[in-house]
């Protein structure tokens, strides 16, 4: 794939990912967290299977199942977390919140890798919290915290951890069967959670199926698909530019289905917010010989 193709693909999985924030939370107000969960990744399952048969992968190897079993534990607080606390809090909020992930993956690292984090990221990091506090501020100016934030807060660092299993275990030969074992682990999980009530679901509700469409075949399957395919002709400089596009989605899916209307300074947050993630993880000088 051409490097036109990569970054038309990697943006529209990023449109995709920030318009679930608002389908899922509309959805939340008839379907439980872990019935959402779980229907939408046994979706992404089915979506995945076709594709190890044409690669005709008959067995997975010790270590791909190990990595993706413990990087699949970690999604499903990530997913659990971000699902759950979208109950509580805005779309638009959940959205740049969860795109912290981002800058705790060099400190992640630094304490399950023992990789030191560069100035970059910890300048990064200092922007995107003061980003963060403006966002949590009130009409009033008062710094206000609800349920929905706190848990999002969580999503993004099982997320950062996830990110930090995914590099020590991953290759470039196994990112599919990876990618497999992980949600079915968050699959697994979630049927769980939801077992005393999954079959209560009404399966004839065109509305919910409108919606795992979206969540489920688009944000699950095809996305974590296109996500493997683009970023193999992507520097990881040129990817990260493109995943800060993921909460600018979100604010506008948020606007444009929920009517979320965020304060000024809350704009600002948003915005100080991806520029902690460009400053934290971009090489604009490497960045800028790649685009000669």
């Amino acid at each position: 794939m051409n490097k036109l193709k990569a970054i038309i693909l990697l943006l529209f999985v990023n449109l995709i990912w920030g318009t679930t924030f608002s389908v899922v939370k509309k959805a939340l107000n008839s379907v439980k967290v872990s019935d959402i969960i779980f229907l939408r990744f046994l979706i992404g399952i089915i979506v995945l299977i076709p594709f190890l048969y044409f690669k005709k992968i008959k067995s997975f190897d010790r270590f791909t199942i190990i990595g993706g079993s413990i990087a699949g534990l970690f999604l499903a607080g990530g997913y659990f977390f971000q699902t759950l606390g979208l109950k509580y809090t805005g779309a638009t909020k959940s959205a740049f919140v969860t795109g912290l992930y981002v800058i705790t993956v060099p400190f992640f690292s630094y304490m399950i890798l023992k990789k030191r984090p560069a100035a970059k990221n910890i300048y990064g990091l200092i922007i995107a919290t003061l980003g963060t506090i403006l966002l949590f501020l009130e009409s009033d100016i008062s710094l206000k915290l609800n349920t929905g934030d706190i848990l999002t807060i969580f999503c993004a660092l099982c997320f950062g951890v996830q990110i930090v299993i995914l590099s020590k275990f991953i290759r470039k030969n196994n990112f599919l069967e990876f990618t497999l074992i992980q949600l079915i682990i968050v699959c697994i999980l979630a049927f769980i959670f939801s077992f005393n009530h999954i079959f209560e679901v009404d399966i004839l509700n065109t509305a919910l199926w409108k919606v795992l469409f979206v969540v489920g075949f688009l944000g699950t399957g095809f996305c974590f698909l296109g996500q493997s395919i683009s970023q193999n002709s992507l520097s990881a400089d040129e990817a990260a530019v493109i995943y800060t596009s993921e909460p600018l989605f979100g604010g506008i899916a948020g606007f444009l289905f929920l009517n979320e209307i965020l304060q000024p300074f809350q704009i600002l947050g948003g915005i100080l917010i991806i520029t902690g993630i460009l400053v934290s993880e971009v090489n604009f000088k490497r960045l800028l010989r790649l685009s000669r």
